[in-house]
């Protein structure tokens, strides 16, 4: 879009530096979710499939209303969920559809 604009090409570099400085940005956004997921009452914990070029990923979700964290990971499981870093550290009621890796979680 930046190149249709102003056409000029925009470098590759450019476009990473920008993707990191705004990744760098949210972190402590994420932060501020991630920790008043972990001291609700309820939380809700989902996942399902999607594609990320052919391969299988999977959305991890763990929300309450009004707030959401969701992350892709390769793995479903436990190791999937984990990386969203939720709920090692949540000790409230989990919502979830009974696949059978939320039973061990330590919540």
């Amino acid at each position: 879009m930046l190149t249709a604009i102003t056409r000029q090409p925009i470098a590759e570099a450019s476009l990473l530096a920008w993707e990191q400085a705004a990744a760098a940005a949210a972190e402590s956004a994420l932060g501020a979710v991630r920790e008043a997921l972990q001291h609700a009452t309820v939380l809700h914990a989902d996942e399902t499939g999607g594609r990320i070029g052919t391969a299988l990923h999977w959305i991890h979700v763990h929300s309450k209303p009004w707030l959401t964290l969701l992350g892709w990971h390769a793995k479903r499981r436990e190791v999937g969920s984990a990386a969203l870093g939720m709920l090692d550290h949540f000790h409230g009621a989990l919502v979830h559809d009974r696949w059978e890796s939320y039973w061990r979680c330590p919540c």
